[in-house]
């Protein structure tokens, strides 16, 4: 969306989902200096561009910020940073793979959505944030479920259950399977801890 809109300074809810977006203007927040719900989710929007950055500038009264469902794989550090505002951020179904973002400033985000993407870890630094994050709003949910983590686990939970039930069912003794009974606990353990991961 590189077209420049004007007329708009007193709009609050801006909602471009499923339109077919590739990218949008890093200036377009401008016109937009106290829109809070911000919703651009389910398009082809990618932050390749580092202007990217600056995008929020100006609308730094966003309480919802949607981008779930894009191409977005690269997030500049600080493109959140002057979002003081923000209550929701939902960056589901994506491809993002490196989450170094800085959240220290997002004082009152309770919600934040990175489910399905490619994460497979978050750096120390976010870590940090999202707990301080919580110690002042007292509740914070951050999803960060995907199928590469999650079916794995999924996967061996089942594996584990067939030798549970067949146990059970073809009446083989435990101690045939499991000779120590320590190893036994063990598996019953790890198979409930399997199950409950898998399940999320």
């Amino acid at each position: 969306m590189q077209a420049n809109v004007t007329g708009l300074h007193n709009l609050v809810a801006l909602k471009m989902a499923d339109i077919g977006l590739i990218g949008l203007s890093p200036y377009l927040g401008n016109n937009f200096p106290i829109v809070q719900l911000f919703d651009v989710s389910h398009n082809l929007i990618s932050f390749e561009e580092a202007a990217y950055e600056n995008l929020f500038n100006v609308s730094t009264n966003i309480r919802q910020l949607q981008l779930s469902y894009n191409r977005i794989n690269n997030i500049a550090k600080h493109t959140f940073s002057v979002l003081h505002e923000l209550t929701e951020l939902n960056l589901s179904h994506n491809m993002i793979d490196d989450f170094d973002v800085n959240l220290s400033n997002l004082t009152k985000l309770p919600t934040l959505d990175l489910s399905y993407n490619r994460l497979t870890t978050l750096p120390v630094s976010v870590i940090k944030d999202i707990d301080n994050i919580a110690a002042q709003t007292k509740t914070f949910y951050i999803d960060i479920c995907t199928f590469v983590w999650a079916w794995p686990c999924f996967s061996w939970a089942l594996i584990l259950m067939f030798c549970c039930f067949s146990t059970a069912l073809c009446k083989i003794p435990r101690e045939v399977l499991f000779p120590e009974k320590k190893i036994w606990e063990i598996f019953q353990k790890t198979f409930q801890l399997l199950w409950k991961l898998g399940l999320e």
